[in-house]
């Protein structure tokens, strides 16, 4: 029943979408019509009887009033009189009067735009062109007549819009088949139309100059001048994935066919289906070689993103740029990126971004040098185009539901399983418990934390300008509730983009962004499988409440914590939760461009990024039961992040005898970032509506600590790009760069690259041959990875806080705490790429390969320092530190994959196909001690991932398990396997009902030494496909993702499986092994577990492979007449919903898991993290 209840609402979705498609499908072009129609605002008049029986003077009087301007030859109404006085009524809507009015004079009506309306005079079918020397032109498919467009004379009122000139003409596909829905604008104007249902268009101009710009979803957007001609008949040709595609790169721009290096591309059209808060987000399953896993479900959430596998042993997230602005965050900044519900990505509205393009291998990332080493993603916003004002608004409204719950016992099966793992143990049990029955289910803790939440998003933007000048502003706002309560996330932006060209040779730009984001975290302490909101939900015991009849909270009292465990109330701590953290930002790219040749461009950027995030949390007093905190605590931390860039390029390019192509590229750039830090606390405030610092108590109950940090970049940079003939292509990159973090022995880093191309296409041999374009690549280069290298590496520091025994006393002392590396450098990273590109079919059919090998050599790792050093990290000189040194070396190999299939057929249906899948292969080279990692923030499990040389990076580690001891047969028989009866088989109190663990050493006792690698988080491969599906305006989207081939650690299990009691139990373990159910699969139930049966092994790791609906998207733009007529230039209305189902073995909430601290070595640890959402809303776009 419950899994009915959680898949009803896509069930009403899917109807929904059903109801929504049926009715225009059955009625066609009448039903958006009239839907259109019935909602056009109309003036509110009494009726009105008019004395005069002009026509003209009638026209002349509804003009006043609805403020139209009517547009025809005097000649034709010169003699034009009623018999009687016309009478209409001013709530009348226009275009019926027009209709009862006109057709007593054989005449008919034209609306050209919102405000012009052309009177026709009927002619009979004799009627031919050369007429008055007009055009006979065909008036939409309602009129089914053919009407002569007259000339004008002088307008009768000043508002009249004179008219001189009237274009009509065909639409047809390269199949010769009509187009409807077409829009022809006269370029530089807001004045157009669209094509009728024959594809046919008429269009009045002011003149006959002039250039039309005819535009249509799935076709190449074409220009046609005017020339005096009346009659222009347009073929319009399908807008395959072309080679003149521009794909922005390093530093500049490149047509598809001239690219050498491996450079994914996706553009904003196709990121707009995905209603999600940030670009990570809808890139998932979009783009060979980008993985992206999810850190946290929560609004805001951090995603994880690696850019051709796992690359090094820590954090290892893409260089990002955004327009032209180097991002410095990374998981040690005032960013704060490596936490769980925080992405600094979702400070960018998704609806401003024009394209991304991520650059892949070290050709095309190398123009980045020491900080490209996992990737670049460049991310491109929106700009102006030269012509009319552009208003436009897009909006979302939406429901969200967590997708999943897990199976949890009720309380009388809790009761029942306390009173089995307490006798088993022996120990009393609760006289609460003695009646299981008698309590009923109690409280399901999941669903009293989690809610349906609303997501909201709102944007407006303005576009437009002259030749010489554009601009795009636009102002966006999103909200988004989190599905457990007390969790949300916000976002308030404003765009400025400018364009000017001031002279024939200087250009000046300006990019800015403003953003506040606001989160309200639910945070899990880092990690620890306890303390999280889930964690404590999955752990609270049903036979507890959650509110007394007063409103307070229910808790235990002292007599029920032996039984049900300190566990807080987790509706009490979801509620009570205060941990807002605020960021403002400003990104600012400030350019100028200068002319200084023809052929040679000056370019200089000054770029600015700053963030000042604001994070406060308090814990407040509470009392539930026998559980209480009687000392509030607040904290607060500002930090702020500068980073301030500066580069100038110079920028040559020439074509030689037609045939020899050059561009040269050099520049110098200097980046400064600075991180500043300063946190407070303080205990003890008055009430828990005072949460500030200087509410709590004075010194010495508050603290306050600080930090600030630089590091600088200058760099020198080149880069060659040569073509011949279009069919051979060259390209070399350069960087040196000197860092701040690079020690002084190992100051600056030089990151070259080579790749070459042959399109093979363009030979002559491959004429007559079906392929469009063939294309082979190849590539090599180095590029660098700093991030990991941390400041001042190479010098010693000395600590406080230590202690020592001077004289028989223990004093406080300093004393060194670290150990310099002065021979510490960059990480590099060598890779080799081979590709190619084909498309068949006029481009149709493309299909992208590349296979590609990249290895990190100089990995830093820490090396631990021995004991007898003296040098420690804590007080009391039991804890050895660490050195960071160059020591390890990791392959990564794999095959990326990509096709993309479009076409249109026959009736107006058009539909695309893409698919794309990488495998992945990991390697440790060389490492010269074992990094042990994956900590759950508890020592049950202990740390759960090994990385060592000779396998990959962060495997599970563990035990193997090997089934159940069903009786003590099983147990003894086990024991007596070494012959000594002192000694176990696991441990002394090991009985029937217990895991029974594989001897992999063979010495016949279960030790440390019996551990193995069990698994890796790496998929074998990642794939995505998605299929778009358009017919007469209707559209439909598809995406779908998943991984195959890797494991998951599911920590939810080691709470829910446990054999120990004083928390709640999944139901599975309603079936554990009793001497009733001796054939059971999970362990018995004792409160003290002395085998143990939580410890690490095989047994909670699960398959974590899974296929996802990952959104879906049904749409519906009216026809262009009946945007027309709403004096709109165009709406879409769509239903969308997101990860609507998921196929997978995985048992827990989400099988789509990364790394909640961004390390490489603790992926795939399902640490109780907050759960993903399905979401259902509804969105209109709308251009005015």
């Amino acid at each position: 029943m419950k899994n009915f209840l959680h898949a009803l609402p896509r069930l009403l979705f899917l109807t929904t979408i059903l109801g929504s498609v049926l009715p225009p499908l059955a009625f066609g072009q009448e039903y958006a019509s009239r839907v259109a129609s019935s909602s056009q605002r109309r003036p509110r008049h009494l009726s009105v009887t008019f004395e005069s029986k002009s026509l003209k003077e009638i026209l002349f009087s509804l003009e006043n009033v609805y403020h139209v301007s009517f547009n025809y030859d005097d000649d034709v109404l010169r003699d034009a009189y009623l018999k009687e006085n016309f009478v209409w009524n001013k709530n009348e809507k226009l275009e019926r009067i027009l209709d009862r009015l006109l057709v007593n004079f054989q005449m008919s009506y034209k609306r050209i735009d919102k405000s012009n309306f052309l009177i026709l005079s009927k002619r009979g079918e004799d009627s031919t062109e050369s007429s008055k020397g007009v055009v006979s032109p065909t008036v939409g498919s309602n009129f089914q007549q053919t009407y002569l467009t007259q000339r004008l004379n002088e307008p009768m009122a000043s508002t009249r819009t004179t008219i001189d000139f009237t274009v009509s003409g065909v639409i047809t596909s390269d199949d010769g088949e009509t187009l409807p829905g077409v829009n022809i604008l006269l370029k530089g104007t807001s004045k157009g139309t669209t094509s009728d249902a024959n594809g046919r268009y008429t269009l009045i101009l002011p003149d006959a100059e002039g250039v039309l710009v005819f535009s249509f979803i799935g076709y190449t957007t074409r220009e046609e001048a005017i020339g005096n001609r009346s009659t222009i008949d347009i073929k319009m040709t399908a807008d395959t994935k072309t080679l003149s595609e521009v794909i922005v790169v390093g530093y500049g721009s490149q047509e598809n066919k001239d690219v050498t290096g491996a450079v994914g591309a996706i553009n904003g059209t196709k990121l707009a289906t995905s209603a999600v808060p940030s670009v990570d987000q809808a890139l998932q399953g979009r783009m060979s070689g980008v993985y992206v896993t999810t850190n946290s479900g929560e609004p805001g959430g951090g995603l994880s993103m690696r850019v051709r596998g796992m690359g090094g042993l820590g954090v290892s997230e893409p260089l990002y740029v955004i327009d032209g602005v180097i991002i410095t965050y990374n998981a040690s900044s005032s960013y704060g990126y490596k936490e769980t519900a925080n992405n600094p990505l979702a400070t960018l509205n998704m609806a401003d971004i024009e394209s991304i393009s991520v650059l892949k291998d070290a050709s095309a990332s190398a123009i980045y040098g020491a900080r490209a080493g996992n990737g670049v993603v460049i991310i491109t916003t929106k700009r102006g185009k030269s012509g009319a004002p552009r208003l436009s608004y897009e909006g979302y409204y939406g429901v969200q539901t967590v997708a999943k719950t897990l199976d949890v016992m009720d309380a009388s099966e809790y009761a029942s399983y306390s009173n089995d793992a307490r006798t088993a143990a022996g120990l009393g049990t609760n006289l609460k418990f003695a009646n299981p029955a008698s309590l009923g289910k109690g409280t399901d803790w999941q669903d009293a934390i989690f809610r349906s939440a609303p997501i909201q998003n709102h944007q407006l933007s303005l576009s437009g300008g002259s030749d010489n000048s554009q601009y795009y502003i636009s102002a966006g706002y999103m909200k988004q509730d989190g599905i457990i309560t007390g969790s949300s996330f916000s976002r308030y932006s404003l765009r400025l983009n400018l364009d000017n060209k001031v002279t024939s040779w200087l250009k000046i730009g300006n990019s800015l962004t403003l953003s506040r984001s606001f989160n309200q975290s639910l945070t899990n302490n880092n990690g620890d499988r306890y303390a999280g909101i889930v964690a404590q939900a999955l752990r609270r015991s049903p036979t507890l409440g959650i509110r007394n009849a007063d409103g307070s909270w229910v808790g235990p009292d002292n007599s029920d914590l032996a039984y049900v465990g300190v566990i807080n109330n987790p509706v009490m701590l979801a509620t009570l939760n205060n941990e807002p953290n605020e960021r403002l930002r400003a990104l600012e790219n400030f350019n100028v461009e200068i002319k200084l040749h023809k052929n040679l461009t000056f370019q200089t950027n000054l770029g600015v990024d700053y963030v000042l995030t604001n994070y406060n949390r308090f814990k407040p007093t509470f009392v539930e039961g026998a559980l209480s905190n009687n000392k509030p605590e607040a904290t607060s931390t500002k930090s702020t992040l500068s980073n301030l860039l500066a580069e100038n390029t110079l920028a040559y390019k020439n074509t030689f005898n037609a045939k020899h192509k050059l561009e040269v590229l050099g520049g110098y750039t200097a980046q400064l970032s600075t991180s500043d830090v300063v946190s407070a606390l303080s205990f003890f405030q008055l009430t828990n509506d005072l949460t500030t610092i200087d509410a709590g108590s004075p010194n010495p109950d508050r603290q306050a600590s600080g930090s600030k940090s630089q590091t600088s970049y200058v760099s020198l940079l080149g880069r060659v790009n040569y073509a011949f003939a279009d069919k051979y292509l060259l390209t070399a990159n350069i960087r040196r760069d000197g860092s701040s973090v690079f020690t002084s022995q190992n100051k600056y880093g030089i990151f070259p690259s080579f790749s070459a191309g042959w399109r093979i296409s363009e030979e002559t041999f491959m004429k007559a041959t079906p392929i469009s374009n063939l294309k082979l690549r190849a590539s090599w280069g180095q590029v660098g990875i700093d991030g990991s290298l941390g400041i001042g590496t190479e010098y010693a520091t000395i600590g406080s806080g230590y202690k020592y025994n001077f004289g028989g006393k223990v004093v406080n002392g300093m004393t060194a705490n670290r150990v310099p590396n002065t021979s510490l450098k960059w990480e590099t990273v060598t890779q080799t790429d081979i590709g190619i590109d084909l498309g068949l079919l006029d481009n149709r059919l493309n299909f992208t390969a590349d296979y590609f090998i990249k290895n990190y050599g100089d990995m830093i790792t820490d090396k631990r320092m021995p004991i007898y050093a003296g040098m420690v990290s804590d007080a009391y000189y039991t804890n050895p530190i660490s050195q960071p040194i160059n020591s390890a070396n990791v392959q990564n190999k794999g095959l990326e994959l990509a096709l993309n299939y479009q076409n249109r057929t026959m009736g107006g249906f058009s539909y695309s196909v893409e698919a794309n899948m990488t495998t992945f292969s990991n390697k440790v080279i060389s490492l010269t001690d074992d990094i042990i990692a994956g900590s759950t923030g508890n020592s049950d499990p202990g740390f759960l991932t090994r990385t060592t040389q000779g396998r990959s990076i962060g495997e599970f580690y563990g035990y193997v398990t090997d089934g159940i001891f069903h009786n003590q047969a099983e147990v003894d028989a086990a024991n007596a396997l070494d012959g000594q009866p002192t000694l176990y088989y696991q441990s002394s109190g090991t009985a029937p009902g217990d895991i029974k663990y594989k001897d992999l050493d063979g010495d016949n006792r279960i030790t440390d030494k019996d551990r193995t690698y069990l698994g890796s988080p790496i998929p074998n491969f990642a794939y995505g496909f998605s299929t778009n599906l358009e017919y007469k305006g209707f559209s439909l989207n598809m995406l779908f993702q998943g991984v195959h081939g890797n494991k998951i650690v599911n920590v939810n299990r080691y709470i829910l499986e446990s054999s120990t009691d004083g928390e709640n139990k999944g139901t599975a373990m309603v079936g554990r092994w009793t001497d009733a159910n001796p054939n059971s699969n999970f362990p018995r139930a004792i409160s003290t577990d002395p085998n143990n049966n939580d410890r690490a092994s095989d047994r909670f790791i699960e398959n974590g492979a899974y296929l996802r609906l990952k959104n879906i998207q049904l749409g519906y733009t009216l026809p262009g007449n009946v945007a027309e007529r709403m004096h709109l230039s165009n709406i879409k209305v769509y239903l969308s919903a997101q990860n609507l189902w998921t196929i997978t073995k995985y048992s827990g909430y989400n099988p789509d898991i990364g790394a909640q601290t961004q390390n490489n070595t603790s992926y795939g640890i399902d640490n109780t993290v907050y759960p993903n959402s399905v979401t259902f809303l509804g969105g209109i776009n709308i251009g005015l």
